[in-house]
């Protein structure tokens, strides 16, 4: 299962929408819940075990512009901190955090693929493969989700802040749901619509799948 959900407010209030996005998504997972959220000095990261209690990640009324949540139900990697999401690395070629719902099938290669070329992994999470791809991949922001889309196997479905912009996608299958909305100011994407009905966002045709 899993729950993601992706906000960008021009409010500066990302952070809290995405936590009621999150909260509407429970349902998709009790063991972890997190949010990454994009502030002025960076990205402010809150990950626990549990249910979702809200306690803004960067402190009560600090701004963000965009920020992402997750809500976790394990197929792969235990149920412990260092599997909540979202994922946050500083690499490189970028800053990048994600939100994953699906499974990569190919993760054993591509995990041996990317030890190989350096990356030390923190989780023995899949959706850290995902994580990894997107950080060290060459060009811009589509570039990199577009080679990291044609690397990955299986069912992938991301909300992501790539160097603080919101980003969307799934693998080209569409194995998992992805929404989109919007209102006057704000765009979101979540796993189910039940999230954009909480944030009062109204549906639109999702994006194609990649």
């Amino acid at each position: 299962m899993c729950g993601i959900v992706g906000v960008a407010s021009a409010g500066g209030d990302a952070e809290r929408l995405a936590f009621a996005g999150v909260v509407s998504l429970q349902h998709r997972g009790h063991e972890s819940w997190g949010l990454a959220s994009r502030r002025r000095d960076g990205v402010a990261v809150r990950r626990e075990l549990g249910f979702a209690r809200w306690s803004p990640a960067g402190g009560e009324d600090a701004p963000a512009a965009a920020a992402i949540g997750h809500v976790r139900y394990s197929t792969t990697g235990a149920s412990r901190i260092e599997n909540a999401q979202p994922f946050t690395v500083a690499g490189e070629r970028r800053r990048v955090a994600i939100a994953h719902n699906g499974n990569v099938t190919n993760a054993p290669a591509l995990t041996a693929q990317l030890r190989a070329a350096g990356w030390t992994f923190r989780s023995t999470s899949d959706s850290e493969v995902i994580l990894a791809l997107l950080a060290t991949a060459p060009g811009d922001a589509p570039d990199a989700v577009a080679a990291a889309l044609e690397r990955l196997e299986g069912a992938v479905t991301v909300v992501a802040l790539v160097d603080g912009a919101l980003l969307a996608f799934r693998d080209a299958h569409g194995f998992r749901p992805l929404v989109v909305g919007e209102r006057d100011g704000m765009a979101a994407a979540a796993s189910e619509t039940c999230a954009l009905d909480a944030l009062g966002a109204g549906r639109q045709e999702g994006p194609a799948p990649a």
